[in-house]
């Protein structure tokens, strides 16, 4: 009976809905809703309208739905017309319905509050701090404005900044903007609001910024650290009564107000701290924070000036002596850097990130790339968000080590990660060239060059670009404009010759590299790396006798430079064997492989070319293997030492006539990817030629000699000139003596400085005078 009674009143009211359609209106509103937020949400999205604007949107066609139903309930449409609908028959008591009411009105009041919230959180988020959770900190120290009205206290905006940067730059809850990432986003902005928007679109969090002014007491610096997001001043500090024997002094505190604004443990502070000593050599400091004004700006003349000025002050100067070195080693003079890292190494007030970046440094001069390797991940440790160090090992770790993917991996997470950095910008696209993909270059370029139009780096890397595709003019042009700015600049002068070489003007070419080698305004490294260009032409006209000269008379200069000693000594080694000294030449490849700093593979295959020349195949063989030791691992795909290898057997193959075995070898080294001694093609040309296929060698020789626009090694131009004796024998072979006479005389007349009884020279007269 009880059972009955209740279903009665549920009877009644689900024959309700129905009759009013209560039920359809439901499914239809929903229905309805679903679609009108669906297409809300992707208008909003692209309006870009504050989150709350969504929610009230929710809210409404939420809110709506009861209504809807109320309604629906409340009135029929009949006839065409909406009328009130009949009395509610089903039964149910007034407690009831009020109690169904209660949960649609609190829905209301739910619904407006959420709205609410929203509204209020978009409008305070921009007055609280920015909730950082596991998120490090991007900080921005912006030069100190001097408002005392002394111009000669300018430099001191510049001089607190550098200490404040260093102090911040040692926290592993720190990231430091760099100077020049932080130039370009701002420009010449001076206000400060622009500052910090234009700074928070870049996602740094924090900008410091301040100024001096002058009191009666003295000089008082204010700074305050700012959330760029909130534009909520999180900390501020005042420093007075200081004077200009004591203006740096206001570092140490000002790097403390940025650690405890930003909740950062203030017990990562040294107990000695580096202002001391600026403070201590006032003038010397001056000069350092000038150094390193001309060093970002690439007058590098400038800023080795003013570094050795401050040292003429105050000997004992680590960090001049640091910079300094950096300078040298640069440009190669390898020992004297090695002296100012290791006096460097010394200063007591050294913060320990910069020790470990000369350490570093000194291991990279040394070229000790194992030691090195183990001294940068130390440093990404301790601080991992280091660009320099992530730098250091994209070009020690990974492109010197032949791993040419990793490296511009690497920059291509750092340009990234600091996108107004035009400095690795030029490296990404500096390696993305030499690997020959010159479409992404010429892209990395561009965003260089908008960001440093002008600068001598950016003009030099688009002649280097253009060079490699081919356009020598525009290349030549972007050089000479990059000169005219810099003229001290590296290598500039070196590339200018290259773009005559490949214009075909080798007259051109030489006589610009001997006036490089003869300017003693320029460095070591210029110097010497023209010397040895030089010396290669002379190689190439049959001069060997001339080209050991030139070796010999700039011997201790290639002492100091370092790398490039040994390999001269194996090339006097082969001009040696060229006169048919053949004692001298194993003297001179034994130096070079004791001396060498690096692989011994270019070294060792000198003295396999020595041995071939005596005839001591088992030997030539036995120097092969040594030099497969040396491979990298099977993964690398750079195989060197195995393409060497095979081209050494294919040599003494042939030598033997053995011509089966050494087309073998041959095809073996041009298969396999690696730089390459000598023109190994021409191996297999010769090979061709020997068993009869002459028009095959041809062809070899022709798509073997051109120069490699990015990398046209005037080291291998000896043996374009060979190549024409041996593409006469290809003729002489064929029948066509016209043709092989005349290939002859082109070889003796580029090879004009050899002696007359030299075989390659009695080889060539004997198929003239055919």
């Amino acid at each position: 009976m009880t059972e009955q009674l209740a279903k009665k009143p549920l009877e009644r009211l689900w024959a309700n809905l129905k009759e009013r359609h209560v039920t359809r209106i439901a499914l239809a509103y929903l229905g309805v809703g679903w679609g009108l937020l669906e297409t809300a949400e992707f208008v909003l999205g692209i309006l870009q309208t504050p989150d709350w604007v969504f929610r009230a949107a929710v809210a409404v066609v939420g809110m709506g739905f009861p209504v809807a139903l109320i309604l629906s309930w409340v009135f029929d449409i009949r006839g065409g017309q909406v009328v009130r609908a009949e009395a509610d028959s089903s039964g149910w008591p007034k407690w009831m319905k009020a109690a169904l009411a209660t949960p649609l009105l609190a829905l209301v009041i739910t619904s407006t509050y959420w709205v609410w919230t929203g509204y209020v959180e978009e409008k305070e988020r921009s007055l609280r701090p920015t909730d950082l959770g596991d998120e490090i900190p991007i900080v921005a120290v912006l030069p100190i404005r001097n408002l005392t009205g002394d111009p000669s206290l300018d430099w001191f905006g510049e001089g607190i900044v550098n200490l404040v940067r260093d102090d911040l730059s040692r926290s592993r809850f720190l990231r430091i903007a760099s100077p020049q990432k932080l130039n370009a986003i701002i420009g010449e902005s001076g206000n400060a609001p622009d500052i910090a928007s234009l700074a928070a679109e870049q996602d740094i969090g924090f900008v410091m910024a301040g100024e001096m002014l002058m009191t009666p007491a003295g000089i008082y610096v204010s700074t305050r650290l700012t959330d760029t997001a909130g534009g909520v001043v999180l900390s501020a500090k005042q420093v007075e009564s200081l004077e200009p024997a004591t203006i740096l002094e206001a570092a140490g505190p000002i790097a403390t107000q940025i650690r405890r604004g930003l909740g950062v443990p203030t017990e990562e502070q040294i107990k000695m701290y580096v202002a001391d000593f600026a403070i201590d050599n006032l003038q010397a400091y001056e000069l350092y924070v000038q150094g390193m004004t001309h060093l970002v700006s690439w007058q590098v003349a400038e800023a080795e000036q003013a570094f050795r000025q401050a040292l003429e002050i105050s000997p004992d100067f680590g960090v001049a002596h640091y910079r300094l070195g950096l300078i040298k080693w640069i440009r190669s003079e390898t020992d004297e850097a090695l002296l100012d890292f290791d006096k460097a190494l010394t200063d007591p007030f050294l913060l320990d990130r910069e020790r470990r970046y000369i350490e570093a440094y000194r291991l990279a001069a040394a070229y000790d790339l194992e030691s090195l390797e183990p001294a940068i991940n130390e440093i990404l440790e301790i601080y991992p968000f280091e660009i320099e160090a992530r730098v250091l090992r994209a070009i020690y770790v990974h492109w010197e080590k032949l791993k040419p993917d990793d490296a511009i991996d690497q920059f291509r997470q750092l340009t990234a990660e600091e996108p107004h950095n035009q400095e690795l910008w030029a490296w990404l696209g500096t390696y993305q060239r030499l690997t020959g993909d010159l479409e992404a270059a010429e892209k990395s370029y561009s965003r260089m060059r908008r960001l440093a139009p002008e600068a001598p780096n950016t003009l030099r890397m688009l002649g280097l670009l253009r060079q490699a595709q081919g356009d020598l003019p525009a290349a030549e042009r972007f050089l000479q404009q990059a000169l005219t700015i810099a003229p001290s600049m590296r290598d500039l002068r070196y590339e200018l010759a290259v773009i005559k070489y490949l214009q075909g003007n080798v007259a051109a070419a030489e006589v610009q590299l001997q006036a490089i080698v003869a300017n003693q305004a320029l460095s070591i490294r210029d110097q010497m790396m023209a010397m040895k260009e030089v010396a290669a032409f002379r190689e190439a006209r049959g001069d060997f006798a001339g080209a050991n000269a030139l070796f010999e008379e700039y011997e201790q200069p290639l002492k100091t430079e370092g790398v490039w000693y040994a390999a001269t000594k194996s090339r006097a080694a082969i001009n040696w064997l060229e006169l048919g000294d053949l004692q001298r030449a194993h003297e001179f490849a034994q130096v070079a492989i004791i001396h060498t700093p690096l692989v011994p593979t270019r070294y060792l295959f000198a003295r396999a070319m020595i041995e071939l020349a005596e005839k001591n195949f088992s030997a030539v063989l036995d120097t092969a293997k040594e030099i497969e030791g040396f491979a990298l691992p099977a993964d690398n795909p750079d195989r060197t030492e195995e393409k060497a290898a095979a081209y050494l057997r294919g040599l003494a193959a042939l030598a033997r006539d053995d011509l089966a075995t050494a087309q073998t070898a041959f095809a073996q080294a041009k298969q396999l990817e690696g730089y390459e001694y000598a023109l190994y093609a021409l191996g297999y040309a010769q090979a061709a030629v020997s068993s009869g296929r002459a028009q095959e060698a041809l062809e070899i020789i022709d798509a073997a000699v051109p120069p490699d626009p990015i990398s046209p090694r005037f080291d291998l131009e000896k043996d374009r000139v060979r190549a024409l004796l041996l593409s006469a024998e290809a003729e002489l072979a064929l029948g066509r003596h016209i043709e092989a006479a005349s290939r002859a005389e082109d070889f003796l007349a580029r090879f004009n400085a050899a002696s007359p009884d030299h075989s390659a020279v009695v080889r060539a007269q004997t198929i003239v005078n055919r």
